[in-house]
C-alpha cells in the first residue's frame, strides 16, 4: 500500500509542476504581448508627436512677422 501512495503523491507532484509551468508560459507569453503593444503604442504617439512638431515648425517658418 506504501507504494501505491507514493505513486500518488509522485503523479500529483508532477502534475502540480506540469501545471506551474504551463501558468509561467501563459504570464511570459502575456508579459512579451503586452510589452510588444506597448511599444508600438509608444511608437505611434513619438511619431504623432514627432508630426506635429514639424507641422508646427513649418507654420512659423511660414508666419510674417509684421
Amino acid at each position: 500500500m506504501g507504494g501505491a501512495m507514493e505513486y500518488g503523491r509522485q503523479k500529483m507532484a508532477e502534475t502540480f509542476d506540469q501545471a506551474k509551468q504551463e501558468v509561467d508560459q501563459a504570464y511570459q507569453s502575456a508579459k512579451d504581448t503586452m510589452s510588444r503593444e506597448a511599444k508600438d503604442r509608444y511608437e505611434a504617439a513619438k511619431e504623432k508627436v514627432s508630426d506635429a512638431t514639424a507641422n508646427l515648425g513649418a507654420s512659423m517658418r511660414n508666419t510674417q512677422y509684421l
